[in-house]
Formats: C-alpha cells, structure tokens, sequence
C-alpha cells in the first residue's frame, strides 16, 4: 500500500537574519524600507541586507521587488502592477549590468547574452 503525501504548512526555516529583514519588509509600493533603514534595525551593513534579500527570494522563493523611486527600497508586491513595476526595474538593472559587462569584456558578454547586439 503506498505511503499517503504529507504536506508541511509549517513557516520556512530562516535565518536569524533571514527572520529579522522579512520580519521588517512591508506589504506595497508605499511602505518600501530602504537598504539604509534595514540595516539600522537589524545591525546589518548594507551589503549584508542586500545578500539576505538575495536568499530570501533565490532560497525560499519569497517574492519582494525594489523600487529606487521615492519611496525607495524593498517591499512585498500586493498588485500585479506593483510586482511588473518590481520586475521592469530588475530587468533594467540586468541591461545596465549587461552593457557595462560588454563595455569591459566583449567576449565575455557574448559568451553569457549570446551573440545578439547588446541595447
């Protein structure tokens, strides 16, 4: 007889610093909490917040978006507008990364993006 699916509904299993930026990251476009203000409650640097973001969503698959418009930070999109916006500015930061790879190492770009012309 085949064993019965279990589903676990339990919270991820975070970090303490996992823990404490989610637990500080707030619903919508007008509540995002700058890089700075995040590492003022938690003790972070800056560079550690950004890393901890990076896990959490490449990790446990939590979907928080950027905005660097006022108000600028990090927030968890609650529209699908607010999460294309989140998306648009990802995909320009990738471009802008991209060209500036290619302005520095063409093969090296050509290798990752392809041969297609870099916009």
């Amino acid at each position: 007889m085949p064993e019965q699916m279990t589903i676990d509904f339990s919270a991820p299993a975070f970090t303490r610093e996992q823990a404490a930026l989610y637990g500080l990251i707030r619903r919508g476009r007008e509540n995002a909490r700058s890089v700075s203000f995040l590492a003022g409650q938690t003790g972070m640097t800056t560079v550690k917040v950004r890393q901890v973001v990076k896990e959490l969503v490449e990790d446990h698959r939590i979907i928080i978006v950027s905005a660097v418009s006022r108000p600028p930070g990090y927030y968890f999109p609650v529209t699908a507008a607010e999460f294309r916006q989140g998306a648009a500015q990802l995909a320009s930061r990738i471009r802008s990364l991209g060209r500036r790879l290619y302005a520095l190492d063409k093969p090296a770009a050509e290798q990752i993006f392809g041969q297609g012309r870099m916009l």
